[in-house]
């Protein structure tokens, strides 16, 4: 998982090699029976962009294989052993 601005990765460690940038990593992938990987992350990013244009903000996930959703485990079976998830970005700008 990683937040970008406008395109470009915020807030993550260092991109090394064929690394990139994250926040946050599963361990998993939705493969090789591995098919219900959950995981929650409360990231906490300060931005200074030092810029007075419209932002665009973004949180991505990726995969190498499979599917991964947002909110939801992968299959997103109705059970009651199942929850649905909720995401928030919070944007605070302080006037200095």
């Amino acid at each position: 998982m990683r937040l970008t601005r406008d395109g470009t990765a915020i807030g993550g460690g260092t991109a090394v090699g064929n690394r990139f940038s994250g926040l946050a990593d599963t361990g998993g992938e939705p493969n090789n029976n591995n098919t219900d990987v959950t995981f929650a992350a409360a990231k906490y990013v300060l931005d200074t962009p030092s810029s007075t244009s419209a932002l665009t903000y973004q949180v991505q996930i990726m995969t190498t294989g499979g599917t991964r959703k947002i909110n939801a485990n992968n299959t997103d079976t109705d059970s009651s052993g199942r929850a649905r998830l909720s995401s928030q970005i919070i944007a605070m700008e302080v006037s200095g």
